[in-house]
């Protein structure tokens, strides 16, 4: 071993490695909610539809967890609106409407209550320091269920022309425009 080279290589490793962990927990740490996108498959994260019918589709939009359940639905009814749109309709009626929040559990360790303290003192020239020590005797496994993901799930039938309840129905071309701002 190249005594020399060795502690060079070890001081110019360690600065990268304390960037390279520290980016890691940042960018877990910054975890974002669901923005208004397309999902890559049906129930995937962001929004999709399955056709029911000519004029009837299952809407769904999968946020994170970071994702609230108003957002969540805002961005169903958005779709909803966009598809109906698309599909040469003007209004939009929901059949069936649902919001379900999955969960996942999540272990961790708390500590025990330590046992034993000990308090020493030291006097020096500046001054005395007390210091205090426990020892633990293990921990305590603690699951708890934390919310992975929310679906906001919509069942739509698409018209044109006067609805036969007015009330009942979403004007798709005004709930996009209030919607996408």
């Amino acid at each position: 071993m190249n005594i020399n080279t060795s502690p060079l290589k070890l001081i110019l490793k360690t600065p990268l490695l304390i960037m390279l962990s520290s980016l890691i927990w940042v960018g877990c740490a910054s975890i974002q909610p669901t923005t208004f996108v397309a999902a890559e498959d049906y129930g995937e994260l962001g929004y999709s539809n399955k056709k029911l019918s000519d004029d009837q589709y299952q809407i769904i939009f999968s946020g994170n967890a970071k994702t609230d359940s108003v957002t969540a639905k805002d961005y169903a009814l958005l779709h909803a609106a966009n598809l109906t749109l698309s599909k040469g309709f003007s209004w939009f009626e929901i059949i069936q409407s649902d919001t379900d929040v999955e969960t996942k559990e999540v272990n961790r360790v708390i500590p025990d209550v330590s046992t034993n303290p000990t308090t020493t003192s030291s006097c020096g020239l500046l001054g005395c320091t007390i210091s205090t020590a426990s020892t633990y005797q293990g921990g305590t496994v603690v699951s708890e269920q934390v919310a992975d993901k929310i679906n906001a799930t919509l069942v739509i039938k698409m018209g044109n022309g006067t609805p036969a309840n007015p009330n009942k129905v979403f004007d798709a071309k005004q709930l996009a425009s209030n919607l996408a701002s």
